[in-house]
């Protein structure tokens, strides 16, 4: 078991580029700035360094995203505004190392099958992309 501890410290260490953990009890994700895709990352080399099955894994409950810019969200939540938030501890990778799956039981929900807040950011991008282009098409076809 203390090998286990070791090596699960070891493996924060190097993926934070830490030298000091945080506490046993803290929210890893929270304390070392894990977000998005950084957090997904972190637990798919989790689960393969510690022969974990994390499919049953929700980042949405445990994690923010790493996008800035998301005015979608001003009118339809993104998936981690619809749950409530978990914390991830050193002690739950623990429990899941010992149990060699995802310890955590999600509480019944249900995402939309569109993330509409992205297609309106999306949208919003390409706006605000394509009205200089217009602009300089319409600036460069009527002078002289």
């Amino acid at each position: 078991m203390d090998t286990e501890i070791g090596a699960l410290e070891g493996f924060i260490k190097e993926f934070c580029a830490i030298k000091k953990l945080p506490s046993q009890t803290d929210d890893l994700f929270e304390s070392l700035e894990i977000y998005g895709d950084d957090a997904d990352e972190f637990m798919v080399d989790f689960g393969q360094r510690f022969g974990v099955d994390v499919s049953e894994y929700r980042w949405y409950f445990h994690t923010g995203e790493e996008i800035s810019f998301n005015p979608g969200a001003w009118f339809f939540k993104p998936p981690n505004k619809r749950v409530s938030y978990i914390p991830i501890s050193f002690q739950t990778l623990q429990a899941a190392i010992a149990k060699r799956m995802w310890p955590i039981a999600y509480p019944p929900h249900e995402l939309p099958k569109v993330r509409w807040d992205i297609r309106i950011t999306q949208a919003i991008t390409l706006i605000l992309i394509a009205i200089p282009i217009v602009g300089f098409v319409i600036a460069a076809t009527t002078s002289p």
